[in-house]
């Protein structure tokens, strides 16, 4: 069930949670009237909309059924990538490394073991709300990993086939008119990422759709078209995801590939600016030869 301007706002009826789909977390009750007015939506139809909210059973952040581990993903809420806890009876899920060797050594009383994957296993993780009341599920993905998410006519986050098969090869050797890109397991997870999360954190442009729809909707599919444009998007995603690393010799891989990519993405750039630099100079000098030939006749 889908509320307000540009269907802002979801109701998941399984977990009694009321979803905002242009931040992508759940708005406790409390706070309701407030992320409104932030949305820019006025007293009148804030009022109507409320009403409409109040005949709704939404619950608690502590009285929240979370999803157990096979679980589907929950629509709206964006996947993260994370680690699960594998010692005895615990299964702590962390976003990072960094805090899953603090939980061991806070919990477990174990400091820093050498063979991470020996205690921890990675797993894909989302989280109903933010803040104070941020707790991980795990969901599972095995039925959706090939896929990314899509964004509807109004701008909001929807899972749908996102046409991940044209993303360009990042190893292809190819010339940067390329029309026709091909996929590979390296460009699909920075292309997955920066669908994910990071299209999430960029910026939105003055006068233009809410960043979800800008970034991933309209920007990718100028993208689709100009492999050096999507290059420079997956450096972004890569640059980001070294960000999220808190192992040295991760942080440096994607470092390494995010400079890979930005370098053909200036490549393609600098080529283009120049082609239409030369055509407009070209159309530029014909003009100005017309309107100064002496045959031209004045008035």
């Amino acid at each position: 069930m889908r509320l307000g301007p540009g269907d802002l706002l979801e109701y998941n009826a399984e977990y009694k949670v009321l979803i905002c789909r242009d931040c992508h977390y759940a708005i406790q009750k409390n706070a309701l009237a407030s992320h409104l007015l932030r949305h820019k939506i006025y007293r009148e139809e804030r009022l109507r909309l409320l009403s409409t909210i109040h005949q709704l059973d939404i619950v608690e952040p502590g009285d929240l059924l979370i999803p157990s581990p096979n679980t589907r993903p929950v629509d709206a809420l964006p996947i993260v990538s994370g680690y699960s806890c594998t010692m005895t009876g615990c299964g702590h899920l962390c976003a990072s490394s960094k805090r899953m060797r603090r939980h061991w050594s806070d919990v477990h009383s174990v400091s820093g073991p050498n063979d991470f994957a020996s205690y921890a296993r990675p797993v894909k993780l989302q989280t109903f709300f933010r803040g104070t009341k941020l707790k991980y599920f795990e969901v599972s993905v095995a039925s959706t990993a090939a896929e990314s998410p899509d964004f509807d006519e109004g701008g909001r986050h929807d899972r749908k086939d996102a046409g991940v098969t044209e993303v360009p090869s990042l190893t292809q050797p190819s010339s940067l008119s390329e029309s026709s890109p091909v996929v590979d397991l390296e460009t699909l997870v920075y292309f997955h990422h920066l669908m994910i999360t990071t299209c999430l954190t960029l910026p939105r442009i003055e006068d233009s759709p809410p960043a979800s729809q800008y970034w991933g909707k309209c920007f990718v599919s100028l993208a689709m078209r100009q492999r050096w444009l999507m290059c420079g998007l997956l450096a972004i995603s890569a640059y980001h995801s070294a960000t999220l690393e808190d192992e040295r010799t991760a942080q440096q891989k994607h470092c390494e590939r995010a400079t890979k990519l930005r370098s053909e993405f200036f490549v393609g750039f600098n080529e283009t600016m120049n082609n239409n630099f030369s055509t407009l100079s070209t159309e530029d000098f014909q003009k100005k030869e017309e309107d100064s030939s002496p045959n031209k006749e004045h008035h």
